[in-house]
């Protein structure tokens, strides 16, 4: 029997590695940890917070705090965020393979500012004199119709998805969507760079109670346009984890990273809820191999069925015996169960 108050306890930070990787941190800093540790990934989305002056709070998820602030999006001014952003795009560049592309989430508060940046990093791309040279390589717009709208301006119902490429040569299987012509009436198409998704509107099964969750039709879409099975895809800014998810669904391997600690709640238990086997690290501060093992747990698991149940608690036991300490989870229950069985 494991003591009730791991049911209000939180991670310090969580990592998953069977066949996903959690990481609590800076998402430039640990794509360069990773890159020392001989990782690579193929495509990197970065879903980064938008400069747009709001905090973001949660709407659902037991033990998550209905309500709480999951993260603030307030810069000091405009370049100290464009700054911070060209650094983490640099660092995110070395992670990439060869062949690996980039692809940012923005919208109108600094799409553009974004772009420029990309550009120096990355290159020119398509904007350029040659066409096959590194960089940039599209400026997809997702459009959709939920949000509210103002009086005084066109409704803004589209966000900004830039693509960029480490090299010269890069991973692309067009998607395909249905043909609008009469004469390709029943075929398909390749899909143009104006991506028609619905948002997850707020009775959607599929939302997990976290602000910024993006539908997992859009990063599936991605996800097997610029990867191929078995290839790395990296979440960064991963927030409610959906294009971990949707790299895991589609037999990639995927590393999630955020600083946010619901952010980690709400992927680790999207993972879970896929039943591949979840292995979990803690990389607590201060944490040494004397410090012997550290107990923590996390809302959110896996029913026995495998369904998701953002209303349980899991919590393990971590060896700090290594570098990236490891254990794998060791228990689960519902909120509402009073026995902890066996992961």
């Amino acid at each position: 029997m494991i003591p009730a108050r791991f049911a209000t306890l939180a991670p310090t930070s969580v990592v998953v590695t069977a066949p996903a990787t959690v990481i609590e941190g800076d998402a430039g800093e640990i794509a360069s940890e990773l890159v020392n540790a001989g990782r690579r990934a193929r495509l990197a989305y970065l879903d980064p917070p938008f400069a747009s002056h709001a905090d973001y709070r949660l709407t659902a998820g037991a033990g998550m705090g209905r309500g709480e602030v999951a993260f603030t999006d307030r810069w000091d001014s405009l370049d100290a965020y464009v700054a911070a952003m060209a650094e983490t795009f640099a660092r995110v560049r070395e992670f990439l393979t060869d062949d690996g592309s980039i692809i940012v989430h923005c919208d109108h508060h600094a799409s553009p500012y974004l772009a420029v940046a990309l550009d120096r990093i990355f290159g020119l791309g398509d904007r350029g004199p040659t066409s096959s040279a590194p960089g940039f390589r599209n400026e997809l717009v997702w459009r959709y119709g939920l949000g509210g709208s103002s009086p005084r301006c066109y409704p803004k119902k589209h966000d900004t998805l830039l693509w960029y490429t480490r090299g010269r040569d890069w991973h692309f299987e067009a998607p395909r969507v249905p043909a609008t012509s009469a004469r390709m009436r029943g075929q398909t198409k390749k899909a143009p760079d104006v991506v028609d998704v619905p948002t997850l509107n707020n009775m959607a099964r599929e939302r997990v109670g976290y602000p910024t969750q993006k539908p997992l039709q859009l990063l599936d879409m991605l996800v097997r346009a610029h990867t191929e099975p078995g290839d790395l895809v990296a979440d960064l800014f991963c927030g409610s984890g959906t294009a971990a998810v949707a790299a895991v669904r589609a037999d990639r391997a995927a590393v999630a990273v955020d600083i946010g600690r619901d952010a980690l709640v709400t992927t680790t238990a999207r993972l879970a809820a896929l039943g591949g086997g979840v292995e979990v690290l803690a990389k607590e501060p201060g944490a040494t191999p004397a410090d012997g093992p550290v107990d923590f747990a996390a809302t959110g698991a896996r029913r026995p069925d495998g369904t998701l149940a953002l209303d349980a608690v899991w919590c393990a036991r971590v060896d700090c015996g290594a570098s990236m300490p490891t254990t794998r989870v060791a228990w689960y229950r519902t909120a509402r169960g009073d026995e902890w069985v066996a992961a």
